[in-house]
């Protein structure tokens, strides 16, 4: 049976499918204290996962979605050893690996030994699932071998309506002949924007690596926040724009000097829908993400200080107008230039209009499932995002108790492996400094 139509963000990102795999990943690193995990029980909980909550194959027929079918293998868990590999290296090839188009395996689940731990994860085709349905799909697997009595045993909703339904402008009070205008305008501004070295777009290889703090650093963060008026987003992005301008953005020129950074939103969580609708479930399976922007003048990036207070005037600006909602605007115009440009066109078209050097995709994981169990039993939760046409580098910090780490995608030809470890060096620097009381210099 013919389900709803994709969303305007799956259409666009499948798109993005087309010019690179467009994957994202998820996993958990739990406590093994009886030596090597029981994977046959693990496959056995999978299989059982995608059955019960229906939730298997998602194959696309004319640009609608169709009911999840029971297609499932008897085998899909592939199991690794961290003697022959890293979770590192294994994430970073399932990121650059194409999954079926159709949608019929949009599911890659592994489990990989380490010493008295494993990571238990999910590669999965992002079009079809934003984080929140891959943390919920997690969690259920992760129930059905350590607590069967908590696991849901009945179907998860699936999406009946597209973005316009739920966030229109009408529903989430935004204006929309404003935000055609803002969206000229800011990408006008954008042509004083830098772009990225070397040839990112041609050569779309990614790497991801995982980076730690040190423990118990959240609360300081926290209270750093505070004391400037801003929220510990507003503290990352700033990082990111200081390690953008000295490691990552192509040096300033005549006329290109400022950066512009993008944030990705769970609208979930974002939306407030009017007149009556309510909002988009937890347990709704789908894709609903949005995203907003920054814009950091040269002479502000000088200024630690200057800095921060402009990111944080702009996202609190963004918040009041639902930026992120009414960026469904901005994912029709790029879906427009893919319907009508060839690869090669397009490519173009993302560098020179949308020059974004890095983003953020930043979850409390306190306020999930995960917290239920950390850190007994589970150890930590790990994120990965992938990169885009859009943006060549995304920073994904994740909070479980007082502990954050962050995960660091990048294409390689914008941000070399070797690179990448100096970027992620300069990042935690910063937010080490912070968590001390002092200012980034």
């Amino acid at each position: 049976m013919d389900g709803p139509k994709l969303n305007v963000f799956q259409r666009l990102i499948r798109q993005w499918d087309s010019l690179h795999p467009y994957n994202a990943a998820q996993m958990m690193r739990l406590r093994c204290t009886a030596g090597r995990e029981d994977v046959d029980r693990w496959n056995a909980a999978w299989l059982e996962t995608l059955n019960e909550l229906n939730v298997g194959a998602v194959p696309v027929i004319a640009k609608r979605l169709r009911e999840a079918e029971s297609t499932v293998p008897v085998r899909a868990l592939v199991e690794l050893d961290s003697a022959t590999t890293s979770i590192e290296r294994h994430i970073s090839e399932e990121l650059n690996r194409p999954f079926d188009p159709s949608g019929r395996s949009p599911f890659r689940p592994f489990i990989l030994h380490e010493q008295r731990s494993c990571c238990v994860g999910i590669v999965y085709q992002h079009w079809v699932a934003d984080s929140v349905s891959i943390r919920l799909l997690m969690r259920e697997w992760f129930c059905r071998v350590h607590d069967p009595r908590r696991a849901r045993r009945r179907s998860l909703p699936a999406s009946p309506g597209g973005y316009w339904t739920r966030y229109g402008p009408w529903q989430s009070d935004w204006r929309l002949l404003e935000t055609i205008f803002g969206s000229v305008m800011w990408t006008s501004r954008l042509k004083r924007a830098r772009r990225v070295e070397g040839d990112a777009f041609a050569h779309p290889t990614t790497s991801f690596t995982l980076h730690g703090l040190p423990p118990g650093i959240v609360p300081s963060l926290l209270s750093a926040a505070r004391r400037e008026g801003v929220t510990l987003n507003d503290l990352m992005l700033a990082a990111i724009a200081r390690v953008c301008d000295w490691h990552i953005a192509a040096p300033p020129t005549a006329k290109r000097q400022d950066l512009a950074l993008g944030t990705i939103v769970d609208l979930r969580g974002a939306a407030r829908p009017m007149n009556g609708v309510a909002p988009v479930p937890r347990d709704e399976f789908g894709l609903f993400l949005g995203f907003t922007s920054v814009y950091c003048r040269r002479r502000d990036t000088r200024s630690w200080r200057d800095l921060l207070r402009s990111i944080a005037s702009q996202n609190a600006r963004q918040k009041s107008s639902r930026a992120a909602e009414a960026s469904m605007v901005r994912m029709f115009g790029g879906l427009v230039a893919g319907e009508l440009l060839d690869q090669r066109g397009l490519l173009n078209w993302y560098r020179k209009r949308l020059p974004l050097c890095a983003g953020i995709s930043n979850v409390n994981l306190n306020r999930t499932w995960a917290a239920d169990y950390y850190p007994d039993l589970l150890m930590d939760y790990m994120r990965i995002s992938p990169v885009g046409p859009v943006m060549p580098v995304v920073f994904t910090p994740s909070t479980l108790g007082e502990d954050l780490h962050f995960g660091l995608t990048c294409r390689d030809a914008a941000v070399s492996p070797a690179q990448a470890q100096t970027v992620a060096a300069e990042f935690s620097r910063i937010l080490v400094d912070l968590s001390n009381g002092r200012a980034p210099v």
